[in-house]
């Protein structure tokens, strides 16, 4: 929508928050420069709409691996 800012704004300001925290994003509709510019900004995973949600399971666990299995 104009005057709202994008997901690549949210990317870039949450690596000046926190420069180390693993992002993950999930599109419906990816363009190849969104993909592209994710990757710039240190993105660990894309993810297309539809997925399997054990595939986000397996995603979290190679981010996060010392997380709690049972959430």
């Amino acid at each position: 929508m104009p005057g709202e800012i994008n997901n690549i704004d949210h990317i870039r300001k949450l690596r000046d928050i926190c420069p180390h925290t693993p992002l993950v994003v999930i599109s419906g509709y990816p363009t190849e420069e969104t993909v592209e510019e994710c990757e710039q900004l240190g993105v660990q995973d894309f993810l297309t709409k539809p997925f399997e949600l054990s595939y986000i399971s397996s995603v979290l666990e190679r981010l996060v691996p010392n997380s709690p299995k049972d959430i």
